[in-house]
């Protein structure tokens, strides 16, 4: 009897082994490590890298993109578009529901939407959404929210009416003014939402359940949201992230401390003889980005004109590492507005020819004083110190001029983009969701990023005609384009890939087409 109790035991423990072997790797917890950690994970206000890790993993929005890039419905069932493309009837899907198991229903959707718009709100995709009824004045202040075209007719359906047709507003809601916020909810943190475990709900993969911040220790640990609709298909248990400078990564990696992490582009080779897996999240244009606001001294045009003319492109192009590539534009191949190609016509300004007489009428119009003590920002993770040498060269050759270089990490450079407290830095466009309109937005009056602090209302009417112009017709982007490079707002440079170490025990790790950061939802670890 106890030897087929033992032999019924070696098969039970046999069948278990297979079943295992089958779906391997899955429920482990996978451990990632960012540089800087975040501050808020509510989506309209996250801007850091380490925040958008989170927020796309929390938070399930109206649309996706698939593995190829198309956008598909993900909260939406379906969406139904009228003939003149001014009216968008969403449908939302059955049995959704929040992370602490209260239903999800297309009023969090659209409370989520007209808080995006709210002046008060200050959120980063405001300005995606400029095609809404009345969005521009409920922003403004000048009506209230309830003239918005957003509403939510039953708990099933959101209803978006436009004033204008915009080809590319599931897009739009396939980011953070897609993804739903609970008013009871949202209003019980008292002005602290999305600041820690316990002011944070989820609706996608993971939910937050433990957040600490001390001098000691900081990282974040997500589980797998046992409530999410598609719950199966979440492999890994959850997600632990913590935080440290990149040149300590991929050692950490190497221990098994971690077993992903961002990559500095200096550790690139080393990583791939040594096997480990490198993840590129794709393209991006950098800029050389000039702050036009008149209490810098870059607010002067002459400046401007005299700085931007000064740089030998091609000696700069020289002096760029092997994985990036001179460019003469901001956008990166592959940029679309709605499902068509955008044609970039490329920098088209030559201010290289009296770059020393406008340098002195800027002096004049300043004071000496003024242009001595500009600063550059840049971060070194991209390996172009050379050539940014060589435009400080040039400035000092042609002018006298000595410019600091500031070395910062990428998410302290976006955040002193966004202040406004610099003279000029070397910037990522943000091509990262593919669309044209997008990237030239960012220079827009209504940006929250307000790159360059750009409040030039001509430029603004042009974003304005984009809107409007007949699907094909790129003429109002390639003028707004060539606007900011004849303003001397920006200088396009160089287009570089961004990259991903992780452990080989790793499998199905894959980079979020859109948001080109990281996507634990199927990964294996063995």
């Amino acid at each position: 009897m106890k030897r087929w109790i033992c032999v019924i035991l070696l098969i039970c423990i046999t069948i278990l082994a297979v079943g295992c072997d089958k779906s391997s790797g899955a429920g482990s917890m996978i451990y990632y490590e960012q540089t800087n950690p975040p501050k808020i994970v509510d989506p309209l206000l996250a801007t850091t890298a380490s925040e958008w890790v989170i927020v796309q993993h929390m938070f399930e929005p109206l649309f996706r993109a698939d593995e190829s890039g198309e956008i598909v419905p993900a909260a939406a069932k379906k969406v139904d578009v009228s003939a003149d493309g001014l009216t968008y009837t969403i449908t939302i899907r059955d049995g959704l529901k929040w992370s602490d198991n209260v239903p999800l229903t297309a009023h969090d959707f659209a409370f989520a939407l007209t808080r995006a718009l709210l002046p008060e709100t200050k959120s980063t995709c405001a300005y995606q959404l400029t095609a809404i009824e009345c969005a521009d004045m409920v922003q403004s202040g000048m009506v209230t929210p309830d003239n918005l075209g957003v509403s939510a007719i039953d708990d099933r359906t959101l209803v978006l009416n436009l004033s204008v047709p915009d080809a590319n507003l599931t897009v739009t809601l396939s980011g953070a003014a897609g993804m739903p916020c609970r008013q009871d909810f949202f209003e019980g943190c008292g002005g602290r939402y999305g600041m820690g475990e316990d002011y944070v709900i989820a609706s996608g993969r993971f939910a937050i359940t433990r957040w600490v911040t001390t001098e000691k220790e900081e990282r974040v640990r997500m589980a797998k949201n046992e409530l999410y609709y598609r719950a199966d298909e979440v492999l890994p248990a959850g997600v632990v992230m913590t935080f440290d400078q990149p040149e300590n990564m991929f050692f950490r990696i190497k221990k098994n401390d971690v077993d992903c992490a961002d990559l500095p582009i200096s550790m690139i080779d080393e990583a791939k003889k040594e096997g480990y897996i490198t993840l590129s999240s794709g393209e991006d244009a950098y800029g050389l980005v000039l702050n036009t606001h008149n209490e810098r001294p870059t607010g002067n045009a002459n400046l401007r004109s005299a700085l931007i003319g000064a740089v030998d492109r091609n000696v700069f192009a020289s002096l760029l590492p092997p994985h990036c590539v001179a460019t003469q534009s901001v956008m990166v191949k592959g940029q679309y507005y709605g499902a068509i190609p955008y044609q970039s016509l490329g920098y088209q300004t030559d201010f290289s020819g009296s770059t020393k007489m406008t340098f002195q009428r800027a002096v004049t119009e300043l004071g000496a004083d003024a242009v001595k003590n500009l600063t550059l920002c840049y971060t070194e993770q991209e390996g172009i110190r050379s050539s940014i040498d060589s435009m400080l060269q040039c400035w000092q050759k042609a002018f006298g001029v000595n410019v600091t270089l500031k070395a910062v990490g990428r998410e302290e450079l976006a955040a002193t983009v966004a202040s406004g407290n610099f003279d000029m830095a070397i910037c990522p466009m943000n091509n990262a969701h593919k669309s044209s309109l997008e990237v030239l937005q960012q220079f827009g009056m209504n940006s929250v990023s307000e790159y360059a602090s750009y409040g030039d209302i001509t430029y603004q009417n042009l974003l304005d005609d984009c809107l409007t112009a007949a699907a094909g017709d790129f003429s109002s982007q390639q003028r707004c384009e060539q606007w900011l490079y004849q303003s001397g707002t920006v200088l396009p440079l160089f287009e570089a890939q961004t990259y991903f170490v992780a452990d080989d025990r790793l499998t199905d790790l894959q980079v979020n087409p859109l948001t080109r950061l990281l996507d634990f939802t199927t990964v294996l670890k063995d």
